[in-house]
């Protein structure tokens, strides 16, 4: 007797156990190293003991099925089966910085705290300390919004400072990119003039607002074009879970912390799983694949908060000149996942868990270090 997953059963192996992602259900299974072991037996084609009892259980859970031959299975996934020689540059997300200026002193902003971190800074709002006085022009905008939008571009992300003070630029931004984008985000901290900005959301532009836990309550503004970026302040985790449970509204937490974060992945079987996140995680990094930051200077980063990896400064140059002369450079770094991070490239959980190289090069002060998780993988 054979055993194997179905099509859309993907399996992930690590040194404690795996796990299975149903594409379907989106649900995820963990199994422990020894049902690991029958599944690996099953997958390579190898007859199996069938009264084995976790043969019957994936059965039971539509996940696989009994053969009397060995049979063959091609696995569902998205786009390409094979990395093309050529490394072309396909965008999935790009951050425009629209101004670096904010009346507010925010304890947790760069400008006033560089030893506080966040967990997910780059959905917010943040000014740094910048001497310099040059500004791209708004043709400049307009250029690299076509050029990385002819190359397949899914979301442009609109960032600053306090973006009310340049409302009139922003505004006119997100009117020439409408229809360029699937998705377009703009970042705002509750306490600026953001009320301006609501006419301007529709089914694909939407506003990430910062606000404070103590602020996060029912007397929030409830819109379905508005996701709230929570600032949760260290060992606060549990009040912020007891309040988003509460309160109807899309919300996306940031833990603040001067060292670390109590982060795990979930074990429990109802842990959505996306079949894109899941391929795009198999041969890119989480976050920083496919991705860039081009602040309102002209330079180029990895991302709002990569600050120590200037790619170049496109002022003066034809955005897509640049993207010509860094392609193979951007595709190599995009292509760092988590199995070239140490301790991630044995966890069952790499292809679906969230990284932040910012963070964690912070405070391991390495390039391939994962600290910000407590999971053992064995």
């Amino acid at each position: 007797m054979y055993f194997r997953l179905n099509p859309e059963s993907i399996l992930t192996v690590g040194t404690k156990g795996s796990i299975i992602c149903d594409a379907f259900t989106n649900k995820i299974y963990h199994l422990d190293s020894n049902e690991t072991k029958l599944i690996i037996q099953a997958e390579n084609n190898k007859k199996i003991d069938d009264t084995k009892e976790i043969y019957n259980i994936l059965q039971n859970e539509c996940l696989g099925k009994f053969y009397e031959k060995p049979p063959y299975i091609l696995k569902v996934r998205v786009g390409s089966s094979f990395l093309s020689p050529d490394k072309e540059l396909n965008f999935k997300k790009i951050y425009l910085e629209i101004n670096n200026k904010c009346e507010l002193n925010c304890e947790y902003c760069p400008k006033m705290n560089l030893e506080i971190k966040r967990s997910m800074g780059c959905m917010g709002c943040n000014v740094f300390k910048d001497s310099s006085t040059s500004q791209l022009s708004l043709n400049k905008y307009y250029e690299i919004i076509d050029t990385i939008s002819n190359l397949g571009c899914e979301t442009l992300h609109i960032t600053g400072g306090d973006l009310s003070l340049e409302y009139s630029l922003t505004k006119k931004i997100i009117s020439y990119s409408k229809n360029k984008f699937n998705n377009i985000l703009i970042s705002l901290s509750y306490k600026h003039d953001f009320n301006k900005f609501l006419r301007l959301l529709n089914e694909n532009t939407h506003l990430i607002l910062q606000i404070n836990l103590k602020d996060f309550n029912s007397n929030i503004l409830m819109n379905d074009n508005i996701t709230y970026l929570v600032i949760v302040p260290e060992n606060q985790e549990t009040e912020f879970y007891n309040v988003a449970k509460k309160l109807s509204v899309n919300c996306i937490p940031d833990f603040l912390t001067f060292k670390n974060l109590n982060s795990n992945p979930n074990l429990n079987k109802n842990y959505e799983f996306d079949l894109e996140t899941f391929y795009h995680n198999l041969e890119f990094h989480p976050c920083l694949g496919k991705t860039l930051f081009v602040s309102l200077h002209g330079d180029v980063y990895p991302c709002p908060l990569y600050r120590t990896k200037k790619w170049d400064n496109i002022t003066n140059k034809p955005f897509i000149n640049f993207l010509d002369e860094y392609k193979n450079k951007i595709y190599n770094f995009w292509t760092k996942n988590l199995d070239t991070v140490n301790k991630c490239n044995s966890c069952e959980f790499r292809y679906i868990c969230f990284d932040c190289r910012v963070l964690e090069e912070e405070i391991s002060k390495t390039t391939n270090e994962k600290s910000l998780c407590n999971y053992n993988i064995g």
